[in-house]
């Protein structure tokens, strides 16, 4: 699965790696300066980087949609999420 976020990262790649037994989230951002020492980054991408860093909470959720096949039978949203981190003062 890949996102696009224009004030994020550029994309993401979310993944499940069967020998850690963990759902994998990657962030790419790629950055072109003249500087490399000296990357500039949006305020959100700032923000995004401390949270990772764990200066902040991180939080996913899962979501989906389940439909039944009977047109009379109302649809259902199911949401799941997990938060991950302290936020520091």
């Amino acid at each position: 699965m890949t996102c696009v976020n224009p004030s994020g990262p550029d994309y993401c790649s979310i993944y499940y790696d069967d020998e850690k037994n963990t759902m994998m989230i990657d962030l790419l951002e790629g950055n072109f300066a003249s500087d490399i020492n000296n990357i500039s980054y949006t305020t959100t991408q700032e923000s995004m980087k401390k949270c990772i860093e764990g200066k902040g909470k991180v939080s996913v959720r899962w979501i989906e949609y389940i439909e039944s096949e009977n047109p009379y039978d109302e649809g259902r949203w199911i949401t799941c999420e997990v938060s991950i981190g302290n936020v520091e003062d």
